[in-house]
């Protein structure tokens, strides 16, 4: 249940996967294409501890349901707004056009019911650096409970840090 959890470096709350919600007006809610936040946080916790994304849930962990994101599928020609699985392989589409999907073989998708419905995206962590749109001089990290951007000097000890113990337990595996 999100509202026992607290946003972290290993929990982070979407409101929508595909909308950006505006709290004052949510007549104003606005159609756009994949949440990049939602995006950077699945590279940035694939790059720390791993972790998982509550989609569908306020900042404050109270499920918000992916009523809205359904409708926004059904008008972009997704039949049936109640399919699950259309909306899991959405998800794995857009993750797959920004972040390499083998490097995140691992991650799973599920759909959970409280008052309303809300995804959960649990993301391992990955044994080497992941990189959004293949954009290898920023490393997306996650910091303070939210995607931060390691570059240059930062991002080689960060890795050097981070990955070598994981590389080297994967080798001897």
């Amino acid at each position: 249940d999100p509202r026992k959890l607290k946003e972290g470096l290993r929990v982070k709350f979407e409101p929508s996967f595909r909308l950006k919600h505006d709290k004052a007006k949510p007549e104003k809610t606005n159609r756009f294409s994949v949440s990049s936040d939602v995006i950077h946080g699945v590279c940035g916790m694939a790059n720390s501890q791993g972790g998982a994304i509550y989609v569908g849930v306020d900042g404050s962990g109270v499920p918000l349901g992916l009523d809205a994101d359904k409708k926004v599928l059904a008008s972009d020609g997704h039949k049936s707004r109640n399919d699950d699985d259309k909306f899991e392989r959405i998800i794995f589409d857009s993750l797959e056009e920004s972040i390499h999907l083998e490097d995140l073989v691992d991650t799973r998708v599920s759909f959970h019911r409280d008052d309303k419905e809300y995804c959960r995206i649990d993301v391992p962590p990955a044994i080497e650096p992941v990189f959004v749109n293949e954009d290898t001089s920023k490393l997306t990290i996650m910091k303070d409970a939210k995607p931060a951007s390691y570059s240059g000097k930062n991002m080689a000890v960060y890795c050097r840090l981070r990955f070598e113990e994981q590389y080297l337990t994967f080798l001897k595996g």
